[in-house]
């Protein structure tokens, strides 16, 4: 366990691409028919221990998560559960490992709706599309570079992503924030995939 009087020090934002995710593992028929970057999840982190996780500190508040009915409109939009569909169960999980870690800065639900508007301010699919250099999009046996997928990204953001992938496949962007989620900062270029090319699934 990981005492939260031990900060972290930047938050990494994941999104994860649900057809790489049905594809590589068991997923809810609904995941099927995603077409966008949904959130993995928000997860406290510092430069020697990477991501924190498991810290002391209370678990999610389901009650008060259940009766705020347009925080879980928001969130099966932005941050459904790909692989079972059991959204709440999903939230919990990710807040018990992840978000205690910022339970100093983010109250429970709070953390949730930060990670809400991140999604909604740095859409991944979008960035993709509206690549000037040529829109980079989904579809059988579609691959492409990392550094494509890497300046596509940081032409929006200005900052260095990290890309992940399994078996050559694109599985998750990395966006990187400071400790209060405010500002975008560069992720570590050693954390993202080092293949010279991936596919990215319709």
């Amino acid at each position: 366990m990981t005492s939260c009087a031990n900060p972290y020090q930047y938050l990494m934002f994941v999104q994860q691409w649900p057809k790489s995710i049905c594809r590589m593992a068991r997923c809810s028929p609904s995941a099927r028919s995603l077409l966008e970057f949904k959130i993995h999840g928000l997860w406290p982190s510092n430069f020697s221990v990477y991501e924190l996780k498991n810290c002391t500190g209370a678990d999610l508040d389901l009650i008060e998560m259940k009766n705020n009915k347009s925080l879980q409109s928001e969130l099966v939009k932005s941050w459904p559960d790909v692989k079972d569909n059991d959204h709440m169960k999903f939230w919990g999980s990710q807040y018990k490992k992840h978000g205690k870690c910022s339970d100093n800065t983010f109250p429970q639900l709070e953390y949730f709706i930060v990670s809400n508007q991140m999604w909604k301010n740095y859409n991944i699919s979008k960035m993709f599309e509206s690549y000037p250099k040529s829109p980079i999009v989904p579809g059988a046996k579609k691959k492409y570079s990392i550094s494509d997928l890497l300046a596509a990204i940081k032409h929006v953001t200005k900052f260095d992503p990290n890309i992940r992938c399994k078996n050559s496949i694109l599985s998750e962007v990395v966006i990187c924030f400071n400790s209060r989620g405010r500002d975008v900062i560069d992720c570590d270029p050693a954390k993202t995939c080092n293949a010279p090319e991936i596919e990215f699934p319709g």
